[in-house]
């Protein structure tokens, strides 16, 4: 239930500000484009991946028909990638354009390393259409399953690339230490730190309409001891985000844990997907005009 909530929210997050647009004769082409993502996700083999997307419809007929996207296909290093599922998320449309995102769940994979940056999909006209997606790394492993459990309480992740929140509960009879988080990648090097925040601490990310919250003020850790039967909220603080070529990004991190003296082992913590908005008409064109060739078809 929570990725169906969060795609809905990326894609009014992606709007938000430009609800107030005028018809515009010097518009861009009409057609589809492609956000242009950072992808890194971890995964645990032979389970179904996510893979969240998002597209800007500008003119007629792409910016008011019905929205589909059937037979999506990733073209990766290692052959073509099929999804079992897919789920489309439009935002109200405007005058000029509408976005609309997609949560795909991609067939289980053998281990290994895969990376990807063009999906194929048959569109409304039964057209089958390449487009440029971005840049991303799907790290498959072979994980046990994992003592921990996620609980109901986590932050919807928005905005700009920063941090984001996870609720953890152990309920076994031992305890449990978690250690920093691993966001895996061959290429950008980005990790995130844990933090308990303080009593009183604000809600990290604003809920839409609101005033932005004031900054916590967390506590750093460089371990968490979870007891048994404890639920405890995690704050992991992003690094490495000013490296980045854009703040579109997407992943799936790693969270490394020790139950009792067993081996430490990885668990898979839940997508997050950082979306800063557009805030009008001009910050859309300047994107689109930063947009590779194949992100774009008719």
């Amino acid at each position: 239930m929570l990725r169906f909530i969060r795609i809905w929210i990326l894609s009014i997050f992606l709007l938000s500000g430009c609800a107030t647009q005028a018809p515009n004769d010097a518009w861009y082409r009409s057609g589809r484009y492609a956000v242009q993502f950072i992808g890194l996700i971890s995964a645990k083999a032979h389970e179904v991946v996510p893979i969240q997307l998002a597209f800007i419809d500008v003119g007629e007929p792409r910016r008011s028909s019905e929205i589909q996207f059937n037979q999506l296909t990733l073209l990766s290093d290692k052959g073509e990638l099929s999804t079992q599922s897919v789920t489309l998320t439009p935002s109200p449309a405007t005058t000029n354009y509408r976005f609309f995102s997609v949560l795909a769940m991609l067939d289980g994979l053998e281990p290994g390393m895969y990376r990807f940056s063009q999906v194929r999909y048959v569109d409304e006209q039964q057209h089958e259409q390449t487009l440029s997606v971005g840049d991303w790394e799907l790290s498959i492993l072979d994980l046990p399953t994992a003592p921990l459990k996620m609980g109901s309480h986590s932050v919807l992740t928005v905005g700009k690339p920063e941090r984001f929140e996870v609720e953890l509960i152990n309920p076994t009879d031992q305890s449990i230490r978690v250690f920093d988080s691993t966001i895996n990648s061959s290429t950008y090097p980005l990790s995130a730190s844990l933090h308990l925040a303080q009593d009183g601490a604000t809600a990290m990310q604003p809920v839409l309409g609101d005033a932005p919250p004031q900054p916590i003020q967390p506590l750093s850790s460089v371990t968490i001891e979870l007891q048994p039967q404890q639920t405890q909220t995690i704050f992991f603080q992003l690094h490495g985000i000013e490296q980045l070529p854009t703040e579109f990004l997407v992943i799936q991190p790693l969270l490394s844990y020790q139950q009792a003296q067993n081996p430490r082992q990885q668990f898979i913590l839940p997508l997050q997907v950082f979306s800063p908005p557009f805030l009008d008409d001009g910050a859309v064109l300047k994107y689109l005009d930063f947009l590779p060739v194949g992100a774009f078809h008719e």
